[in-house]
C-alpha cells in the first residue's frame, strides 16, 4: 500500500479475493504473522487431497501442525481479510505517511504478504487472477470518515473486475499462469507500426521503432510521435511492419491504409506497385478514381500473393524467454508512398489551422500457418479501432511559404541651383517637400525607396520578380536605377533578388529611385507601390497568404510609402514629416497638419 496524498494514514484491512485456481493455506506462519481471516463459510479440504499438495511445503511452514497432510485448505471463491496494518492507541508503527510532494522522491508504503498454494492446472474464467484491495482506512488521527481522493474502499466485485471502478488505484491483482497451462496455452498475435523511412529520395534513420521487453513479458514499441516536416509535392514514404508477439506463426492477409486530406496516394509509383496497394470507395469496391477512394489495401504479406511470387512471408512466433538484445520478434513489411498536397492543407480549416496530418494504418485481415481464419488474442483486424496494437500512426507537418513585403522612403535628394543636399528618412512618418514657387523649373526632386523582402515562412525561397506601381508625377530614370527595367503604363520590375535564396527569417533589400515631374501642377499625395509579382520555391509551394501581382491590399506581399509635395513662399525648398494621424480631413475640406519642420 503506498501513499500517494498529503496527508498521512492507515489501511485498517485490505481484502484478497481468493480466485478457484487457488487455495489458502491455513495455519501457514506468513498467513498467520499477516493477520489474514476466513470467512465463517469457508469451504477447506485437507492439503493430501490436492495432487502434490505438500511437495513444496514443510512442517516448518506451519504453526500448530504436526502432520502435512492435514492442513486446512480453504477453496473456492473467498474474501480474506487482514488488519495487520490497522491504526493503534499504542503507537503508530503501521502508519503510511504522507508524500512530500515538494522534496519527496519516493511514496511511503507498508506491505502484507499472503501464502497460497495451486489447485488447478487449467486456466479458465480468471481462476487465477488474485485481486486485493483497502477495504477499509484512515487518516493520521484514526479518523475512519476521510476520503480518498481517488478510490474508494471495499468496492471490489471479484466477478466483474475491475467493472466501473477500473481507474481506481487502491486495488490490483496478479493474474499467475501454471507452467502446464503455459506449455499447452499458445495464441495468436500480430501488431503493426507504421513509420516513415524516406522523404523524396533521402533516407529517414531517426524514426526506426525500438522494442523493449517489460517484466511482465509485454514488448513496447517506441519511435518518434513528433511529426516529421514536409513540404508540397514531397513524396512520403511510409514503411508499416507487422510483428508477431504470439507463439502461432501466421500471416498478414491484408494491411490497409486511411487516405488523409493532405495526402494524395500515387498510383503509378513504383513502390506502390509493387507492393500491389489497391483503392477501395466508401463502399468497399475496388476503384481506380482516386477522388473516390477512402481506403488503400494490400494482400502482398498473404500466403497466397508470398507463395505466388514464391517468396515467405509467415510470420515465426516470438520466443518470449528470448533475450531481446540478441532476438527480437519477426516480422515482415511493406512500404507505401504518398505526396503531399498544400492546396489541401490551405483550404481544410482543420488542417489549416495545425497543418498536421494523421495517417493510419492497420492489419485488416490475417491468417495462420495454412491459410486459415485465426483470432487475434488482443486485435480485431479491419475495426479501426485506437488502442490495439494491430494499428499504429504516423505524422508530418506541412511547411508553409511565406513572402512578406516592406516598402519605405529612405532618402530625399534635392538639387536647387546646382546644390545637392541629401536628406535621409528615419521614420515611418509621412514625408512633406515644399518647393519655393520661383524656383520650380530649377529644383530636382528624387525619392530613394528601399524594397525589403521578408521570409516569414518555413520554407526557403526567392523573390524572382518585383514590380514597383510609379504613381503619377513622378518618373523612373534609367541611369538611377540599375537593374531596374521598365514596362508598360508605369510599371517598372527588378529581378535583382531572383537568386537570393531567403532563409526562414532572412530578408533581402533592393532600391530604386524616382524623380519628381517639375511642374506647379503636380503637387499633392504620391503614393508609390511595390509588389512581389513573382516568387518559387523548390517545392512548388504557394504562399499561404498572398498572390503575386494581384495588386490586392491587405495581403502582405505588398506596401505603399507615400509623399507630399506642396509649394512654399520661402526661399528654399522645407522637408516636413507629418506624424500621428497623418491627414484629418475636416468636412469643410481644411488639411490640417501637424509640422515638425527640420533644418535644410
Amino acid at each position: 500500500m503506498y501513499n500517494e496524498g498529503e496527508v498521512s494514514g492507515y489501511a485498517e484491512e485490505v481484502a484478497d479475493y481468493l480466485p478457484e485456481g487457488l487455495g489458502f493455506l491455513v495455519n501457514h506462519i506468513v498467513n498467520i504473522d499477516n493477520y489474514w481471516s476466513i470467512p465463517s463459510d469457508s469451504k477447506t479440504v485437507k492439503l493430501s487431497t490436492i495432487e502434490n499438495g505438500t511437495k513444496n511445503l514443510s512442517l516448518d511452514n506451519f504453526k500448530d501442525v504436526k502432520d502435512l497432510n492435514n492442513v486446512e485448505v480453504v477453496v473456492g471463491k473467498a474474501k480474506l481479510t487482514s488488519t495487520k496494518l490497522k491504526s493503534s492507541e499504542s503507537d503508530n508503527k503501521n502508519i503510511i505517511k504522507a508524500f512530500d510532494k515538494e522534496n519527496g522522491t519516493k511514496l511511503d508504503y507498508k506491505d502484507i504478504q499472503v501464502a497460497c498454494i495451486v489447485i488447478a492446472d487449467e486456466v479458465k474464467d480468471n481462476n487465477f487472477k488474485n485481486i486485493a484491495e483497502i477495504a477499509k482506512h484512515s487518516d493520521e488521527n484514526r479518523n475512519d470518515n476521510v476520503k480518498d481522493r481517488d478510490s474508494t474502499p471495499n468496492t471490489v466485485n471479484p466477478d466483474n473486475y475491475p467493472g466501473d471502478d477500473e481507474k481506481q488505484d487502491d486495488n490490483d491483482y496478479e493474474l499467475l499462469i501454471p507452467e502446464k497451462a503455459k506449455e499447452e496455452e499458445k495464441y495468436f498475435d500480430l501488431s503493426l507500426q507504421k513509420f516513415i523511412t524516406a522523404v523524396n529520395n533521402n533516407e529517414v534513420k531517426d524514426r526506426y521503432p525500438t522494442i523493449t521487453k517489460y517484466n511482465d513479458g509485454k514488448l513496447r514499441y517506441n519511435h518518434s510521435t513528433k511529426a516529421l516536416s514536409v513540404c508540397n509535392n514531397d513524396l512520403v514514404t511510409y514503411t508499416i511492419r507487422v510483428y508477431n508477439e504470439g507463439d502461432i506463426a501466421g500471416y498478414a492477409k491484408e494491411v490497409a491504409d486511411d487516405l488523409p486530406k493532405g495526402l494524395e496516394f500515387v498510383k503509378d509509383n513504383e513502390t506502390n506497385k509493387k507492393f500491389g496497394w489497391k483503392l477501395y470507395d466508401k463502399n468497399g469496391n475496388v476503384t481506380e478514381d482516386v477522388a473516390q477512394a477512402t481506403l488503400v489495401k494490400t494482400d502482398y504479406l498473404s500466403k497466397a500473393k508470398s507463395e505466388e511470387r514464391k517468396e515467405n512471408c509467415l510470420i515465426k512466433p516470438f520466443d518470449k524467454n528470448a533475450d531481446l538484445s540478441n532476438t527480437n520478434p519477426d516480422y515482415k513489411e511493406v512500404k507505401i508512398v504518398f505526396k503531399v498536397v498544400e492546396s489541401v492543407v490551405s483550404k481544410d480549416e482543420k488542417l489549416k489551422s495545425t497543418r498536421e496530418i494523421i495517417n493510419t494504418a492497420e492489419i485488416y485481415d490475417d491468417e495462420d500457418e495454412n491459410g486459415n481464419p485465426v483470432d487475434d488474442i488482443d486485435s480485431t483486424p479491419g475495426n479501426n479501432k485506437d488502442g490495439e496494437d494491430d494499428q499504429d500512426k504516423e505524422k508530418v507537418y506541412v511547411k508553409y511559404f511565406d513572402l512578406a513585403l516592406k516598402k519605405d522612403l529612405v532618402k530625399i535628394i534635392i538639387t536647387e541651383d546646382g546644390v545637392t543636399k541629401e536628406i535621409a528618412v528615419t521614420t515611418d512618418a509621412l514625408q512633406k517637400v515644399e518647393i519655393h514657387r520661383k524656383k520650380i523649373d530649377k529644383t530636382i526632386v528624387k525619392f530613394v525607396y528601399n524594397i525589403t523582402v521578408i521570409n516569414e515562412g518555413e520554407i526557403a525561397g526567392y523573390a524572382t520578380e518585383i514590380k514597383d506601381y510609379i504613381p503619377e508625377g513622378l518618373e523612373f530614370i534609367q541611369e538611377d536605377n540599375k537593374g531596374w527595367n521598365s514596362g508598360s503604363g508605369n510599371v517598372i520590375t527588378t529581378n535583382a533578388l531572383s537568386n537570393t535564396l531567403l532563409e526562414p527569417g532572412k530578408s533581402a533589400t533592393v532600391s530604386v529611385t524616382l524623380k519628381w515631374k517639375n511642374s506647379e501642377n503636380n503637387l499633392g499625395l504620391k503614393t508609390n507601390v511595390a509588389e512581389i509579382s513573382k516568387d518559387k520555391n523548390d517545392s512548388n509551394t504557394p504562399d499561404i497568404d498572398s498572390v503575386p501581382d494581384n495588386k490586392v491590399f491587405g495581403e502582405d506581399d505588398i506596401d505603399k510609402a507615400e509623399v507630399m509635395l506642396s509649394i512654399s513662399t520661402g526661399s528654399s525648398p522645407v522637408y516636413i514629416a507629418l506624424t500621428g494621424t497623418v491627414l484629418t480631413i475636416l468636412t469643410t475640406g481644411i488639411i490640417l497638419i501637424k509640422k515638425y519642420v527640420l533644418d535644410y
